[in-house]
């Protein structure tokens, strides 16, 4: 697991939300979020989504996307 995707995780879990919860709020697929969270960006679409998709999922469980 990466870093980035442990932090993500650890997040998400401190607000009692599961990968459903996000997939539903950000509309990102949720295989996409396993995928940062386990550091397998391969299974994105690409760099643009990948920088996205974090920015987003950050935001969503309280962090600071720019930080991220």
């Amino acid at each position: 697991m990466s870093d980035l995707g442990l932090l993500l995780r650890k997040a998400r879990e401190q607000r009692g939300l599961t990968l459903d919860d996000i997939q539903e709020a950000t509309k990102i697929r949720k295989r996409y979020l396993d995928a940062i969270e386990t550091g397998d960006y391969k299974v994105l679409p690409g760099s643009f989504y990948v920088r996205a998709f974090v920015k987003t999922y950050a935001e969503t469980v309280g962090l600071d996307a720019e930080e991220v």
